[in-house]
């Protein structure tokens, strides 16, 4: 097992970097609280953490890249397990990042019939990627895993991003105070789509901005916008979104919606 360990690389030039390895035949694998943090460097191949083994526990592991350039090959987490895997509470961070390549938040591979994402994070800031992939499935593992929550892995956006594709994802965050200027905060080039998506729009601090959220050739299908207050949130079901600012209609509508308070508020 490969837990609490933090390695950090910063002004450097290097080839490759990599955080935590686990691999066993039998038995646990288990990966947590560990940290790699990358910062004013260039690189060419990252991975963050790599378990492998029959039962695989990896969670509240965080892989940081701020100032980076040169990227190659990047995968935040490479997970192959042979029964089960659970994944929960891991953060991939890119501030800064500059990759004409494709970037993966979370690889999954192995023959696992189990394999539960939980609360996984990829947090997007300030960034320009070819290809970002939040969950990859390798090989034929999706075929033999019987139960994934695809809603394990949310992007978070703040600032300005561009993206040439975007995939394996179908939960965005956007953190609207972050947004600057008339700058959107999500462009996409790449024709995509992508099916039951979750929109959430935290506009905490964000002093009424009205910023463009999605830019490009993104479209987003069977969508639950929503926003989220300190006591409940609001939620709008919304059959197509092409494009997205805080000025849309469904915004608009979506903000003129009655809060949802959440049970401890409906408790007192």
């Amino acid at each position: 097992q490969a837990n609490d360990n933090h390695v950090q690389i910063k002004d450097s030039n290097v080839s490759k970097a990599s955080g935590a390895i686990v691999k066993t035949q039998a038995g646990y694998a288990r990966a947590n609280r560990n940290t790699l943090s990358i910062v004013d460097s260039t690189i060419e191949t990252v991975t963050g953490i790599k378990v492998s083994g029959a039962e695989i526990e990896s969670s509240n592991n965080l892989i940081e890249l701020t100032g980076v350039s040169g990227l190659m090959e990047f995968v935040g987490m490479s997970i192959e397990a042979k029964d089960q895997a659970w994944v929960s509470s891991n953060t991939i961070y890119l501030e800064d990042v500059k990759a004409n390549a494709e970037v993966v938040g979370f690889a999954i591979a192995g023959e696992a019939h189990q394999v539960q994402m939980k609360n996984n994070r990829i947090v997007l800031v300030n960034s320009d990627i070819a290809d970002l992939q939040g969950l990859k499935w390798v090989g034929e593992s999706r075929k033999v895993s019987s139960e994934v929550n695809n809603l394990g892995v949310v992007l978070q956006v703040e600032g300005t991003n561009h993206l040439g594709s975007l995939s394996g994802v179908n939960s965005i965050r956007f953190e609207v105070a972050t947004a600057k200027d008339n700058n959107p905060m999500l462009t996409v080039d790449q024709s995509s789509t992508i099916k039951d998506a979750t929109v959430t729009i935290n506009t905490l601090n964000s002093d009424g901005k009205k910023a463009t959220l999605i830019d490009g050739a993104l479209t987003l299908e069977n969508v639950t916008l929503k926003t989220e207050g300190t006591f409940g949130e609001k939620v709008l079901e919304v059959d197509t979104l092409n494009g997205l600012s805080m000025n849309s209609d469904a915004v608009v509508s979506l903000l003129n919606q009655k809060t949802q308070f959440n049970q401890s508020v409906q408790t007192l």
